[in-house]
């Protein structure tokens, strides 16, 4: 099934480009092959998920997937429990600073992350290694 593309449903910075991986004459999406950064498997960013991220969610037109979905779901688990400990350190940093388990874990979470292509805190990484070193 051929899924049309509906510029006018693009972000306006994706209307204001050449069009992305889409030849400027393109009236349907086509399926993009791509490798997974973190476990190296062939991937598709298909059709219909182009039309979803460019049309729906506003992607950048240039925007494909960097990761499988498994590897995707994996990273999102991996920033919210990042994230749930960030928050419990804003609310209690000195309690957590006497979890000496609960800051490796962090820490090991936080590394994870960078394996899978994204920025982590080093700041934070270093306060956690400190803070483990002086427990």
């Amino acid at each position: 099934m051929d899924i049309k593309i509906d510029k006018s449903k693009w972000s306006i910075s994706s209307q204001r480009s050449s069009g992305g991986h889409h030849d400027e004459d393109a009236q349907y999406y086509e399926n993009i092959a791509y490798r997974c950064y973190k476990c190296s498997c062939s991937c598709v960013f298909t059709a219909e998920e182009q039309k979803e991220a460019y049309e729906v969610t506003q992607k950048f037109v240039w925007w494909i997937p960097t990761r499988c979905s498994k590897c995707q779901e994996d990273l999102n688990t991996l920033l919210a429990r990042d994230h749930e400990y960030q928050e419990l350190w804003n609310s209690d940093k000195e309690s957590v600073k006497q979890d000496e388990p609960l800051m490796k874990d962090w820490l090991h979470v936080i590394k994870d992350i960078e394996s899978y292509g994204k920025k982590s805190n080093q700041s934070m990484i270093t306060c956690l290694v400190k803070c483990i070193n002086e427990t």
